[in-house]
């Protein structure tokens, strides 16, 4: 939970905070389970409807750490998505994100939805 408490003690919503995690499902650096519990630690914490508030975390399917749009075998895979217009749309305008994103190949290749 270091992370979302400053060095003087604020804790990070407190000062009006946002915090959007991706991990990539088919990352073999970077477990996307590692995100996932520390996401499930945060709401023990805190409680759900205090994270919602200001936190959101997906997993986006198919994606590995490489993050080049290509699976294994070369197949191209949609794995980029806008979070930066996803966090000023929350933070400017008050417009959270909801419980998937699209994502996008590198080459415009295809779309698709990115389930929570």
């Amino acid at each position: 939970m270091d992370l979302l408490r400053h060095t003087s003690g604020i804790t990070y919503d407190y000062i009006g905070g946002k915090l959007i995690m991706k991990s990539n499902a088919a990352d073999y650096l970077v477990s996307p389970g590692s995100a996932w519990r520390y996401y499930e630690q945060v709401n023990a914490r805190m409680g759900q409807a205090s994270v919602n508030e200001f936190m959101r975390l997906y997993v986006a399917p198919w994606t590995s750490h490489r993050g080049d749009g290509r699976a294994g075998d070369g197949t191209p895979t949609p794995d980029k998505v806008d979070l930066l217009a996803a966090l000023e749309a929350w933070v400017e305008r008050g417009m959270a994100p909801g419980d998937s994103l699209v994502l996008t190949s590198y080459a415009g290749e295809g779309a698709a939805a990115v389930p929570v």
